[in-house]
């Protein structure tokens, strides 16, 4: 039997805010199917890592290459579950999601529209540059 910390974890509605505006028509409900796929994964994930080496993920790779993974995990589980946004295919383009029909192609360096995807591990989550200048 897995320790309780390899539970699958459960979205919390108290954290959503229902009737959020997303731009480019992403709707809620999608971003919250994406958020059950993302645990799922890492459920799963994590089981077999503590099967083999008694560890989680979260445990074995640092805190920066975690929030890497579970960015890509975000983009990909939302371009999935969207009506309107696809993956941008480019390695290293920005922004991440991109509306469905805005380029002539999913392979975008420097877009203007699309939605970029930031996790953090840090408590408190990501600050945006500019505050901290001001």
């Amino acid at each position: 039997m897995p320790p309780r910390c390899l539970d699958l974890p459960c979205l919390n509605d108290d954290y959503l805010n229902p009737h959020a505006q997303i731009p480019y028509g992403l709707q809620v409900e999608e971003v919250q199917k994406a958020i059950v796929d993302i645990y799922a994964i890492l459920n799963a994930l994590n089981i077999i890592l503590y099967q083999k080496v008694q560890r989680r993920i979260e445990d074995l790779i640092l805190g920066n290459s975690l929030s890497g993974i579970i960015s890509e995990l975000i983009v990909k589980s939302i371009a999935d579950r969207s009506l309107t946004m696809v993956r941008n295919e480019k390695v290293g383009g920005h922004p991440d999601l991109l509306p469905k029909g805005a380029y002539n192609t999913v392979s975008v360096l420097h877009g203007q529209e699309g939605i970029e995807i930031k996790s953090s591990i840090q408590r408190g989550g990501l600050r945006d540059d500019n505050e901290s200048n001001r």
